[in-house]
């Protein structure tokens, strides 16, 4: 009815604070009713109809209301109201209300207003009702963009009050050390009166601090030295795996392809390896859970070791089941035990047999090795103690050539220095024998002297005197000094005559080291010349010797005769076990012995019982 408020309209207002009007210009405007209105005539239902049709966006044109005029009046121009009309777009027609006949859809009439003409529902309405969802869709991603604007703006703030407590969190934990270290000054103060004490403290908590932060700056450097190592590692890894990606790029598309085919193959290893891994660790845990279980309750621990103790008693029985299954008679454990005995003395006899002939090969192949070896092993000594004779040779003649110019330079030096020696000594001897002849020349009586202190005075005379003393003391004692050097020179004159006369001449000296060199280089060219040939033959001496070697070794009949030694052991061995057993079981079996001493014991018994009666 119209007394009915509508809900107001989502649809903005213009700048008069009223709503746009809905209708097209064509539409006539309505007056406000006054008291009743009669119903409209048919012809002003078709009217109201096709001017429904034109203005309204939706297509719906609801039926004409019981006073006569249509529900499109702009209800804000009637009086006693107070609401407006609702957009044209947001008029939700009730579909399921709506009477369905044969004609078609039609809508709802009221007594006494139905009209006879069929309204039917074209795309308009359906496009007014596709708007106005969108509208409401619209609205909702409006309403939805501001409460995400708001969750954004709390989000915000809420990160800035974190960033704010934590920043507040640091400064209170900081502020908390701080007080702590004042509280434990101060209890340190009214404890200890003394400052000294304080300050080595101080300065002990400083030295910590400064180890702290060298420690730090260690840690440091070493984290930065790991970071530009692992970034070094990355940049090496991907130059090689750029290198890789290039020699796959460059290889054979099959080789490729089945690269492709073994890493997707090298990949699915990879998961069923990590799911593997992931239920062997499972299995671990539950193994462990169930150890740990285990421990801690004493009743599965005995039902463990009774579940145990029952796996053995079942391998147990197990065993003497199948004993019992393989169980046989005495006689016939005793015919087996024969008929494997005589079987293996059998054996045994081929086998000793087989033994003595591959002993007997052994022993002529062991002969002829030996007289081979000897021969080698002469022929080797004669040509090594050859060999080793002009090694030696080859020794001294290398040590000759290395020591003779030493030795010669040292004989020159030697010979030059007795040659200047005898030039000195001769330089002396000369000026020695002149001197000599000079002082002879001069005698006692020396007419230029007295003739030169003729005229001289006594102080003159006398120091003349004085020092013609002096020269005469002077020149006999050089007189007895030169006699002593002319005898120790013809001492060293003989000893040079007698060093010169036991000294060989040294060019026939030279001449015959020449010889010697030419001899010896002449030998070593003949040494040298048959030393390959020796090698050679040495060389094929000892291939021969390996040859022969390796066909002992390789020789089936040595192999033969070893594998049958062994076995011959073994039967042995088994032999003597059965032997043993086979006593064994018939001392069991055999009760003659005992058959026999109970006999005799019963003779003996009945020997005693006669011969009582006769005591």
């Amino acid at each position: 009815s119209s007394s009915m408020s509508r809900p107001p309209s989502a649809r903005p207002k213009t700048s008069s604070g009223g709503r746009p009007s809905t209708s097209r210009a064509g539409r006539p405007s309505r007056e406000p009713i006054e008291g009743i209105m009669r119903p409209s005539s048919r012809s002003e239902l078709a009217r109201e109809e096709q001017r429904s049709n034109i203005g309204s966006r939706s297509g719906f044109v609801p039926p004409p209301s019981s006073k006569g005029f249509s529900p499109s009046v702009n209800m804000e121009r009637l009086e006693g109201t107070g609401t407006g009309r609702p957009p044209t777009g947001m008029i939700h027609p009730a579909i399921i209300n709506r009477p369905i006949t044969q004609q078609g859809l039609r809508a709802p009439t009221r007594a006494g207003t139905a009209s006879g003409k069929r309204q039917v529902l074209d795309k308009n309405y359906y496009v007014g009702i596709l708007r106005s969802k969108a509208n409401e869709l619209n609205m909702e991603i409006n309403r939805l963009n501001k409460e995400l604007e708001k969750g954004e703006k709390a989000r915000n703030e809420t990160s800035a009050y974190e960033k704010k407590a934590e920043e507040g969190a640091l400064t209170l934990k900081k502020l908390h050390g701080r007080l702590l270290d004042y509280n434990s000054m101060l209890d340190k103060m009214h404890s200890t009166s003394e400052l000294s004490v304080l300050e080595m403290e101080a300065n002990e908590a400083k030295r910590k601090a400064d180890q702290v932060v060298d420690s730090l700056e260690e840690l440091f450097k070493e984290k930065k030295q790991r970071d530009d190592e692992i970034n070094r590692l990355e940049e090496e890894i991907g130059i090689q795996k750029r290198k890789n990606n290039s020699a796959i790029a460059a290889m054979d598309p099959s080789l490729k392809d089945r690269y492709e085919a073994l890493k997707e193959q090298s990949e699915v290893l990879k998961e069923f390896i990590a799911e593997r891994e992931n239920e062997l660790s499972d299995l671990v845990n539950q193994k462990n859970q169930l150890e740990t279980d285990l421990l801690n309750s004493p009743l599965k621990q005995k039902a463990a070791n009774l579940r145990e103790h029952i796996v053995e008693l079942g391998k147990r029985e197990r065993d003497l089941m199948i004993e019992k299954q393989n169980e046989e008679s005495l006689d016939e454990k005793k015919a087996k035990l024969i008929e494997s005995v005589r079987r293996n003395n059998d054996e045994i006899t081929a086998m000793e047999k087989q033994y003595d002939q591959i002993n007997e090969q052994i022993e002529n192949a062991q002969e002829e090795l030996h007289e081979f070896n000897a021969n080698v092993e002469s022929d080797n000594r004669e040509q090594m103690d050859r060999y080793q004779g002009l090694q030696m040779k080859e020794a001294e003649m290398n040590a000759f050539f290395a020591s003779f110019d030493d030795q010669k330079r040292n004989l020159s030096m030697e010979m030059e220095e007795f040659q200047d020696g005898i030039v000195k000594n001769l330089r002396r001897l000369s000026l020695n024998l002149s001197k000599i002849n000079s002082s002879m020349q001069v005698t006692d009586m020396d007419p230029s002297i007295l003739e030169m202190s003729e005229g001289a005075s006594v102080q003159e005379l006398k120091e003349l005197h004085v020092r013609l003393e002096e020269e005469l003391i002077t020149m006999s004692d050089m007189e007895t000094r030169m006699r002593g050097e002319l005898q120790a020179f013809d001492r060293k004159g003989e000893e040079m005559e007698e060093e010169l006369a036991q000294m060989p001449d040294y060019h026939r000296m030279v001449e015959t080291s020449q010889e010697e060199n030419t001899n010896l280089e002449k030998t070593k060219g003949e040494l040298m010349i048959s030393l390959p040939r020796l090698d050679e033959s040495l060389n094929e001496i000892e291939a021969d010797l390996d040859e022969i070697t390796n066909e002992l070794r390789g020789d089936d009949t040595v192999a033969i005769a070893e594998s049958l030694t062994k076995k011959l052991d073994y039967l042995e061995e088994t032999n003597q076990h059965l032997r043993d057993q086979i006593e064994e079981t018939e001392s069991e079996g055999n009760y003659e012995e005992i058959k026999e001493q109970v006999l005799s014991l019963q003779r003996e018994y009945n020997a005693l019982l006669l011969a009582i009666p006769r005591r």
